[in-house]
C-alpha cells in the first residue's frame, strides 16, 4: 500500500469519525431540550412552608407551642441522661442518613401535630465539651430557614457532674442557629 492510501484512509476515518461525534452532539442537545422540565413541588421552598409551624387554630395556640417544647425538651433530656442514654444519643446525631432518625423520633412524639420531610432536625454535640455550646463553623452561615430545628444536647453527666443539665427549649434552641439568636432579640417569641 502506497503513503498515499494510507494517509488518505487516515483522513477519511477521522472524517466520519467527526461526523459520527458532531451528529451524536446534535441528538443528545436536541434530546435535552426535549426532555420535560421538572415542575416546582412545595417541599423545593420548604422555608415558606415551615414559616408558621407549628399549625395552630386561635384558642390553643400556646397549648400547642407548649407540646413541641415538652417534645424536644423531652429527647433533650433523655438523650444526656448518662451513660444508659449513649445509643439513643447516637440515634439522635446520626447525621449518616441526612438526620433522618431524629426527624422520624420527633415525628413520632409530636403526632397529631404534622412534621413533614420538609423539617431538618439536628441534635449537636460539641466536640469541645466545656459548657460552652461552641456552634458548628457553618450553622452560623446559613440562612434565616425555619425547617431547620438545631438543639444544643448538653454533655453527658460525670463524676465530678453526676445531674443532667435540664433542657430549656429556648437556650437549646437558640444556641447553635444564628439567624434564631438574632430573631431571639427581636422577637418575642422564639420560633419552634
Amino acid at each position: 500500500m502506497s503513503k498515499r492510501s494510507v494517509h488518505t484512509n487516515k483522513r477519511l476515518i477521522a472524517r466520519i469519525a467527526g461526523t459520527v461525534f458532531a451528529i451524536l452532539g446534535i441528538a443528545f442537545a436536541v434530546t435535552g431540550l426535549m426532555a420535560p422540565r421538572p415542575t416546582p413541588t412545595p417541599s423545593a421552598t420548604p422555608s415558606s412552608q415551615c414559616k408558621n409551624w407549628p399549625p395552630c387554630n386561635p384558642g390553643n395556640c400556646d397549648d400547642v407551642r407548649d407540646r413541641v417544647k415538652k417534645v424536644f425538651t423531652g429527647l433533650i433530656d433523655e438523650a444526656s441522661k448518662g451513660p444508659q442514654s449513649q445509643a439513643f444519643r447516637d440515634k439522635l446525631t446520626d447525621k449518616q442518613n441526612g438526620y433522618n432518625n431524629a426527624r422520624l423520633e420527633v415525628r413520632g412524639r409530636l403526632s397529631p401535630i404534622p412534621f413533614g420531610d420538609e423539617h431538618t432536625v439536628i441534635f449537636y454535640v460539641s466536640e469541645n465539651p466545656t459548657g460552652n455550646f461552641g456552634m458548628p463553623g457553618t450553622m452560623q452561615d446559613y440562612p434565616n430557614n425555619h425547617c431547620v430545628h438545631v438543639f444544643y444536647l448538653p454533655d453527658m453527666p460525670t463524676a465530678a457532674q453526676p445531674t443532667p443539665t435540664p433542657a430549656v427549649f429556648e437556650s437549646q434552641l437558640m444556641c447553635c442557629y444564628q439567624p434564631w439568636v438574632s430573631e431571639k432579640q427581636t422577637s418575642p417569641t422564639p420560633h419552634p
